[in-house]
């Protein structure tokens, strides 16, 4: 689980800010600017009703992801990399999210869902409602070490990020990944 979260937080990072300035035009930049300079993404003490772990194994892991986010994305303007629930309740879950200027949310998302397939094997990610947040959002099931898995990743003008859920399956997390991920990132007000 350590490697995956460490190739797909830190390792695929570089790939999702893929800048494709030849089909914008200067207003289309200046509108995705704006909006991303509205968003950020916060570690909440809960997400969807869990705590935040305490464990010092998964302690361990979330201080390698930001480490990575530091050393991958220096333009970040916040961050997150939390584990909330626990195993013994089988309510694992981890957020992991950056705000960062990204004027190709599609590329990130692809880049994204390329890294997770790369680490968990073949998953179908199929696209969800992203919430009121906007942007593009999909969700998918696989397995780390035999457990399931259900992702959760999203991507906008203004930040990209995933929620992992272990040992629940998509069907049962799809339809409240939105809220959740209301919980982590938030966007000012014009």
């Amino acid at each position: 689980m350590v490697v995956f979260l460490v190739l797909c937080g830190g390792g695929a990072a570089g790939g999702y800010w893929i800048f494709n300035k030849a089909k914008d035009t200067v207003e289309d930049v200046a509108d995705k600017v704006n909006d991303a300079d509205r968003i950020s993404v916060v570690e909440p003490k809960t997400l969807g009703g869990r705590a935040r772990s305490t464990d010092p194994g998964l302690a361990k892991t979330v201080n390698e992801l930001k480490s990575g986010m530091a050393a991958d994305l220096p333009g970040a303007t916040s961050s997150v990399a939390a584990y909330y629930g626990s195993a013994e309740k089988k309510n694992l879950t981890m957020a992991f999210a950056v705000s960062v200027l990204n004027p190709a949310p599609q590329a990130a998302l692809d880049a994204f869902t390329s890294a997770a397939t790369s680490q968990l094997g073949k998953v179908t990610f199929e696209k969800v409602e992203p919430g009121p947040l906007g942007g593009l959002a999909q969700c998918g099931q696989g397995a780390v070490s035999g457990v399931p898995v259900a992702i959760c990743v999203w991507a906008d003008n203004g930040s990209v990020g995933m929620i992992m859920y272990f040992a629940q399956n998509f069907a049962s997390i799809k339809t409240k990944f939105a809220a959740e991920r209301g919980e982590v990132e938030k966007k000012a007000t014009a």
